[in-house]
């Protein structure tokens, strides 16, 4: 009874949810460039990220009872077609610019899931590349490579854990609506080679429904990245009493200098055409995407 009562009201929230963001509009604010400009990231992002708002901690608590059929179901809402995912160019910019152990982070607001997650970013990968880049860093003939190279000579390139678990992604991560590349900073041949070989022994890992770092043996995107990569000392956030890893809080760090990775590249999609933008343009974005969050 307790279970199909929690799952009554987190079916209720979530139609809810269906009805709100539906109705957001299709194209964020204009960002005041001049003025973000004028001042440095950690000024810019001082304020952000408050996380203690939000739905009460009654609702989450319900809603967490039943997240492992919440989170796919807000996956299966759909609004509209991403962004990005018939822009040929902006997949060209975004290909011409990776390199493996690449984090890529994504905006996607087609579907229920990218609207009601916090903040700008909402999911995060890792590009491991092609057979090339993967036969450059010796990995391709590695018996953990090996059974993956038809996926990967169907064209995917990168390794995501989002669905039912790690798997590998291609043209679909390009259903988006923007995306930023960062790159670790430092990593020698030998490190990216481990890295790369670490990403492929998590495919088949259970995706983390509940968003909790250190739960058993499922991972959620950014927490993928923290196991392969600890060397970066991603920020972790209490959320309603979980320790999570914000896709935005890794792109503040990023550009704040407290984590170790370089801006690349930023894509802010709208409809039928595309920005390839800074990382100023980037950071309004995120700030105007966190209620109460704008530099004075």
């Amino acid at each position: 009874m307790k279970i199909r009562a929690c799952r009554a009201v987190a079916g209720a929230i979530l139609g809810a949810a269906v009805t709100l963001a539906g109705c957001s509009g299709p194209d964020p604010t204009p960002i005041d460039l001049a003025t973000l400009r004028s001042a440095s990231f950690t000024q810019i992002f001082e304020n952000c990220c408050d996380v203690t708002g939000g739905i009460p901690q009654w609702v989450y608590d319900y809603i967490e009872v039943s997240s492992i059929w919440v989170v796919p179901a807000t996956r299966d809402v759909v609004f509209r077609e991403a962004f990005l995912i018939h822009n040929e160019a902006a997949q060209a910019h975004i290909l011409s610019e990776v390199q493996p152990i690449d984090v890529v982070l994504i905006r996607n607001e087609s579907r229920l899931s990218g609207r009601t997650s916090d903040g700008w970013f909402s999911h995060s990968a890792v590009y491991v590349g092609g057979e090339a880049e993967l036969r450059d860093l010796g990995v391709w003939d590695d018996p953990i490579v090996t059974p993956y190279h038809s996926e990967i000579q169907s064209g995917k390139f990168a390794i995501e854990s989002v669905g039912d678990d790690v798997s590998l992604a291609g043209g679909h991560l390009f259903e988006a609506d923007s995306m930023v590349v960062l790159r670790p900073q430092s990593l020698t041949r030998a490190r990216k080679r481990q890295v790369v070989l670490d990403l492929f022994s998590n495919i088949g890992v259970p995706f983390d429904y509940y968003f909790r770092m250190n739960n058993g043996p499922a991972l959620f995107c950014t927490e993928l990245i923290d196991l392969v990569m600890p060397e970066l000392d991603l920020p972790i956030q209490i959320v309603k009493g979980h320790d999570v890893i914000l896709p935005d809080e890794v792109v503040i760090a990023a550009l704040t200098g407290t984590v170790p990775m370089d801006f690349v590249t930023y894509i802010d999609g709208r409809r039928d055409l595309h920005t390839v933008s800074d990382a100023y343009h980037m950071a309004g974005r995120i700030v105007d995407s966190w209620p109460n969050s704008r530099p004075d």
